[in-house]
């Protein structure tokens, strides 16, 4: 098959969408190696963003990369291309095309990160994509649906290219939470709060299992054995001397849900522990003249 553009569609995935693999217990991730500085527009993250907001982004790929081997893989709004090419480097088997709006850095991305099963295209969820129905097994599109307005018409576009029992993985900020409701976004169209974002995918999809992420700054306690864990607790401070714990994710910026035809299992849970940006608190925390006395000679 041929995209619409000229470009090959990824082969048949190797692994039925049906059957997804359970995460191993412990992987090494690697980032291809960055060969352009991207000077950060406010919107498309790259690894030289310096902020929580990389983090965020990075997270999510992470989160869904266990569903990516052996498939037949669509990146939507792909921007700077870290993200396609993490999952084509870190997923065995998978083929990824990644798409932006954006022909500029379609362009550079293809000309960094683009490889064998791994391509960029410049296309819009707007409009029809350049793509034969059925021919994903999983699409990601992370911040991306409250730039739209016609929100049902790009999800049934999604839905087109997407195979039978395939997955759809999407991210959206939360329109209630007060750092989102306090503020205006000028590259977002349509904002959603939890109840709108649910009604959107089911709208489209038999099931839908919902997760929620916020960035935190803080310490993690885990079990010894983590398989056998089932009890956690979340803290958040609230003023000055009161700390408030709840089992759920306390305050989450940003909604995360997996969609398909097909019953899903949930998201696998987990945290990341970034020392690049604990470094930079550290040294923000130093310039106000907090630190522990150094040690004598």
């Amino acid at each position: 098959m041929r995209l619409g553009q000229g470009a090959p569609v990824p082969a048949q995935a190797q692994a039925p969408a049906s059957q997804t693999p359970p995460p191993p217990a412990e992987i090494a991730v690697t980032l291809a190696p960055p060969k352009e500085r991207y000077t950060f527009d406010g919107e498309r993250a790259s690894p030289w963003v310096r902020a929580p907001i990389w983090a965020e982004h990075l997270h999510r790929y992470l989160s869904v990369l266990h569903l990516a081997g052996g498939r037949r893989v669509l990146d939507i709004a792909s921007g700077e291309g870290y993200g396609s090419a993490l999952l084509h480097r870190n997923a065995p088997g998978c083929r990824v095309v990644g798409v932006d709006v954006d022909p500029g850095v379609v362009a550079r991305a293809n000309r960094i990160y683009a490889a064998e099963s791994l391509t960029y295209v410049a296309a819009s969820i707007t409009e029809p994509l350049p793509f034969e129905s059925g021919s994903f097994d999983l699409i990601t599109c992370f911040e991306t649906i409250e730039h739209v307005g016609e929100q049902e018409a790009a999800l049934r576009e999604l839905r087109r290219v997407l195979a039978p029992g395939g997955i759809l993985a999407i991210s959206t900020p939360d329109a209630d939470h007060p750092v989102n409701r306090n503020k205006t976004n000028p590259f977002h169209v349509r904002e959603l709060d939890l109840q709108q974002f649910r009604d959107l995918l089911s709208g489209q999809f038999a099931h839908v299992r919902m997760a929620f992420q916020r960035s935190v700054t803080g310490s993690a306690i885990m079990s010894d054995n983590p398989g056998m864990a089932t009890d956690h607790v979340f803290w958040r401070r609230d003023g000055f001397t009161t700390y408030r714990g709840s089992v759920a994710l306390p305050e989450p910026v940003y909604f995360m849900a997996l969609a398909s035809d097909r019953p899903l299992e949930a998201l696998p849970q987990g945290v990341l522990n970034d020392g690049v940006l604990a470094g930079l608190i550290n040294e923000a925390i130093q310039r106000e003249g907090f630190d522990f006395p150094k040690k004598q000679e």
